[in-house]
């Protein structure tokens, strides 16, 4: 079964996460990461585009403690939030409900290390997001 558009990406993390918890008792935090466009501005300094995650249980509390700067590998769906600004005009954003969201590089040796589940078919196991606990929470 698809899960609608999927997205997976390297970033760093743009500021501390903080851990929440769902009505159901499941940990979730909404974090924001910049990646890399690969494009320079006119000083020659790298551009970033930034893009608003969630993330939920296991994968969630894995980056507890992390900190601004980590580098992340995130997995998940893409999707369209929208709601009203103060003012009342319609807005809108993209945003990723991750099911898979780890450290990687120097940043994840010796801590948090994500467990590694294999599904009967060999391929990793995934969490999925419950649809009613994401939607609005990037």
């Amino acid at each position: 079964m698809s899960r609608g558009i999927e997205s997976a990406f390297f970033g760093a993390l743009g500021s501390v996460p903080e851990l929440k918890t769902a009505k159901s008792g499941k940990p979730w935090t909404s974090i924001n990461v910049a990646v890399d466009t690969g494009e320079e501005d006119a000083a020659g300094r790298s551009k970033a585009q930034w893009v608003r995650v969630a993330v939920f249980g296991e994968a969630a509390e894995r980056l507890d403690g992390a900190a601004k700067g980590t580098r992340l590998y995130v997995e998940g769906t893409l999707t369209l939030n929208e709601w009203n600004a103060p003012g009342g005009e319609p807005r809108h954003g993209l945003a990723v409900a991750a099911w898979k969201c780890e450290r990687v590089g120097s940043s994840a040796i010796g801590r948090n290390k994500p467990k590694r589940q294999q599904t009967g078919n060999g391929r990793p196991a995934v969490q999925s997001a419950d649809s009613d606990e994401w939607r609005g929470a990037v």
